[in-house]
């Protein structure tokens, strides 16, 4: 569940692979 600091921030935003089972941690950002 380790977070790349290189990894772009649309994958922050966006549901992807590895956001699947924490993407839960920011509901507000992404999900709305």
């Amino acid at each position: 569940m380790a977070r790349e600091p290189l990894r772009p921030l649309k994958e922050y935003f966006t549901p992807s692979k590895y956001d699947s089972p924490s993407s839960t941690r920011l509901p507000e950002i992404g999900a709305n």
